[in-house]
């Protein structure tokens, strides 16, 4: 008997609680930060305050973490489904439920392939951002400091 795409429901039930309620929701927060970054621009003057670009750059970092520990729950079938009461000796249901977690592979690490492809440009866009404000930072001060050496030419 089959279950949908599946050949156990145990297995079934666990990929599909997986997608549904841990990969899904995160590629979908993964997706609105690459969004709210490739619309961020850091002008001169906001430059000063890192506010808003330090709470994307928290956001970013948790939201990784938070999706490798999937990638890692999903690369391990004896993590994705240790919470299974399937007795050893019932060979047959084992080899379905791996059956179903192989048969999955394509569709789930399509949703990680986007994911990490998202993130790696969440991070080049950052990186691209700090840079920039350090190197706002550092323009401003040798400016100010050109400007008081002149004064102080100046004034002797």
């Amino acid at each position: 008997m089959t279950y949908g795409p599946f050949q156990t429901k145990e297995g079934g039930d666990t990929i599909s609680i997986f997608t549904k309620d841990e990969l899904l929701p995160i590629a979908a927060k993964i997706e609105e930060i690459a969004i709210e970054v490739s619309q961020f621009h850091l002008g001169f003057f906001s430059s000063f305050s890192r506010k808003r670009l330090s709470q994307i750059e928290n956001e970013y970092k948790k939201i990784s973490v938070e999706f490798i520990k999937l990638y890692h729950k999903w690369n391990i079938p004896d993590i994705l489904f240790k919470d299974l009461k399937i007795d050893s000796k019932e060979e047959q249901k084992l080899g379905g439920v791996m059956a179903d977690y192989f048969q999955s592979q394509q569709a789930v690490m399509w949703h990680f392939n986007e994911g990490f492809r998202l993130l790696s440009y969440i991070d080049r866009i950052l990186t691209e951002q700090s840079t920039a404000f350090y190197n706002r930072i550092s323009i401003t001060l040798s400016i100010l400091a050109i400007t008081i050496s002149v004064v102080v030419a100046i004034l002797k």
